[in-house]
């Protein structure tokens, strides 16, 4: 399995994430519709029982396609579902991602939730 590196990471939950981030993307056109508090309602903890993905951005991506910008250093990623946490390393249905920084807004949702996001595996 591919690795690839992910920065500015939080851990979401997953369908909901799609919802948020269509939304989202839908009011930087549309200001009419409502704000949602993205993206922390859709943080989720490392040991949820529900489905969990990354959403983050991509660092040296070995699938970075210059022509379309796709994974291209910045872009936005949304995971498949995470199968396993190893320390530093989180593997998903299709890649193992490496985590960099963690995004500020999912470390302080951490920190009041009481969710040690730093010693995850």
């Amino acid at each position: 399995m591919e690795k690839a590196f992910i920065t500015d990471w939080a851990i979401v939950k997953y369908p909901e994430v799609k919802v948020a981030v269509i939304l989202e993307e839908a009011r930087s056109t549309s200001p009419d519709i409502p704000e949602c508090p993205f993206p922390e309602s859709v943080f989720a903890k490392y040991n949820d029982t529900r489905q969990i993905s990354l959403l983050g951005r991509a660092v040296n991506d070995y699938r970075a396609d210059h022509a379309t910008e796709s994974f291209a250093d910045g872009h936005q990623i949304m995971t498949t579902r995470i199968k396993e946490i190893n320390g530093e390393e989180v593997t998903t249905e299709n890649t193992i991602y490496v985590l960099g920084e963690i995004n500020e807004g999912y470390k302080q949702w951490c920190e009041l939730n009481g969710v040690v996001w730093n010693t995850l595996s």
